[in-house]
């Protein structure tokens, strides 16, 4: 169903949406929905159950290692999604003379969403298993247990300086790295006119040992030398700093092409009226025997 449901996107804007295309985006939406559900604990009640059950020496380094597999799985997203991308949307059916370079091509997006599907649900059977406590020895017994007790405990979390620092930067880090991993590969495919796949594999390539290792470092790094709580802030100040000079990359580009019609306007002042429905309502009249396509749009012709 999914195949045939996302060929619907690839039509032009002003044909009507079918019932089908609006039956695939309310499943896509309830698909993502579901991946927050899935996705929200490991992130919240993960760290929690390993500093509960593990000694203060350990817990670094495994932390970094949960940490460091956040940044491997999208990563290996990437890599899976172009190789994916490479393949038809519709697998078996892809038109004549189509190819994946063509502005009309659409990857096989939706079998990603089948994989991952398929390895939750594997990893998920014995992550189910787990007992509420591994060690005893470890194990601090909660101290809210009553709706008062969340009250107060809350109330003073949110009074600590240091907590509410904490949690603004890594807010700021999520926000930026939400944004990278959205639009990365997208920025790639338009600044260096590669292909979504290979995109994707780029993307892929730099993030493994970028934010992986990263992480990973500075878990061993912690646990290694016993780093103090003013060290590690100490340590997250200079990384921050590096960081941020480094992002001054992201302002380095190049110039616009010039491109009639585009980036500069036409020389000739002669237009000729295109017929509805179109994304622009007139084209120049040096370029109204080219029989180009009014949409998509397609800057090689004309």
């Amino acid at each position: 169903v999914l195949p045939q449901l996302s060929g619907l996107g690839t039509r032009a804007p002003h044909r009507d949406c079918s019932a089908r295309s609006e039956l695939a985006y309310a499943l896509l939406i309830v698909g993502q929905i579901i991946i927050g559900f899935g996705a929200a604990p490991l992130y919240t009640l993960g760290p929690a159950y390993l500093d509960e059950n593990l000694s203060a020496d350990r817990l670094p380094l495994f932390l970094g290692v949960f940490y460091a597999m956040t940044a491997v799985g999208p990563a290996a997203g990437f890599v899976g999604g172009s190789m994916m991308l490479s393949i038809w949307v519709e697998p078996g059916s892809r038109p004549q003379g189509m190819q994946e370079t063509d502005p009309e091509w659409v990857g096989c997006w939706w079998l990603g969403y089948l994989v991952a599907a398929g390895l939750s649900f594997l990893f998920a059977v014995p992550l189910a298993t787990f007992p509420r406590i591994l060690d005893q020895r470890f194990y601090v017994p909660p101290i809210a247990r009553s709706l008062r007790d969340h009250v107060v405990s809350l109330k003073a979390v949110l009074v600590s300086g240091p907590w509410v620092l904490v949690s603004l930067a890594t807010s700021a880090e999520a926000f930026l790295l939400s944004g990278g991993s959205l639009f990365m590969a997208k920025m790639v495919q338009s600044l260096y006119g590669v292909s979504a796949s290979r995109a994707g594999l780029l993307v892929g390539a730099m993030v493994v040992p970028g934010a992986a290792g990263g992480m990973f470092a500075g878990g061993w790094a912690v646990g290694h030398w016993k780093l103090s709580v003013k060290a590690n802030a100490k340590l997250t100040l200079v990384i921050a700093c590096l960081a941020a000079a480094a992002m001054a990359f992201f302002l380095v580009g190049c110039t616009n092409a010039p491109m009639a019609g585009v980036t500069r306007p036409y020389t000739s002042e002669a237009s000729v009226p295109v017929p509805p429905p179109t994304a622009r309502p007139i084209v120049p009249a040096c370029a109204a025997n080219c029989s180009c396509s009014t949409w998509p749009f397609k800057p090689v012709c004309g």
